[in-house]
């Protein structure tokens, strides 16, 4: 019978309810023998896999036991090899080290007595240059000197000069102020016995004024 004429069947006898919950009896029927039949393989591939780990680690200890002897030698052998070659090699770079030494010394010694005799030739250079400059500039020096010293000579004269151009005009001035404090000293005398002449003027009309008062009011009296 094929599967939709037996699902037909179903429906008939069943109904459609029935149908739908007899599919979700066998759904749930197959996921727990699916997950039954998950656990038994699960089980049976980690005892599987627990006793190939067994049987591995007794090969593994075996055969490092089998070879633990022969590792041990040649380790030793390996240790011995490299300490005399570490010792060659030791006592080759001490050879080199010293070679290089003497030979940095030889150079150093060169090179130091290269460069003192390198200062000494730029020492008496600069030494030469250096007194060179000093008789150059001692020559510069006392003709500026001389030059300054025409200059002071110069400068002095015609200070001198226009000094005694002031005392000149200072003495032009002073006799005009003398000439000008005399004309001004006469106006003065004059002035004075003018204004002397007008205060006589004055006094005397007053005092004739005052009399003449006196004068009226002693005959009004009367």
């Amino acid at each position: 019978m094929s599967r939709l004429a037996a699902l037909n069947t179903l429906k008939e006898k069943l109904g459609e309810d029935g149908v739908n919950a007899l599919f979700e009896v066998f759904e749930e029927e197959r996921e727990r023998i699916r997950d039954y039949l998950f656990r038994i393989l699960e089980e049976r591939f980690v005892r599987r896999l627990a006793e190939e780990i067994g049987k591995l680690r007794s090969e593994m200890y075996k055969l490092f036991a089998q070879h633990s002897t022969e590792v041990d030698e040649k380790i030793e052998n390996l240790r011995s090899e490299m300490t005399d070659k570490i010792e060659n090699l030791r006592s080759e770079m001490t050879e080199k080290i010293e070679n290089l030494r003497s030979e940095m010394t030889e150079k150093i010694e060169g090179l130091r007595t290269e460069m003192t005799e390198k200062i000494e030739g730029l020492r008496t250079e600069m030494t030469e240059k250096i007194e060179n400059l000093r008789s150059e500039m001692t020559g510069q020096i006392e003709g500026l000197r001389s030059e300054m010293h025409d200059e002071i000579g110069k400068l002095r004269a015609e200070v001198h000069q226009e000094i005694a151009k002031v005392w000149d005009e200072i003495g032009k001035l002073r006799a005009e102020m003398t000439e000008k404090i005399e004309k001004l000293r006469s106006e003065m005398h004059s002035m004075k016995a003018d204004i002397i002449k007008w205060m006589f003027v004055f006094w005397v009309s007053q005092t004739l004024v005052i009399i003449g008062v006196i004068f009226a009011l002693m005959r009004f009296l009367k």
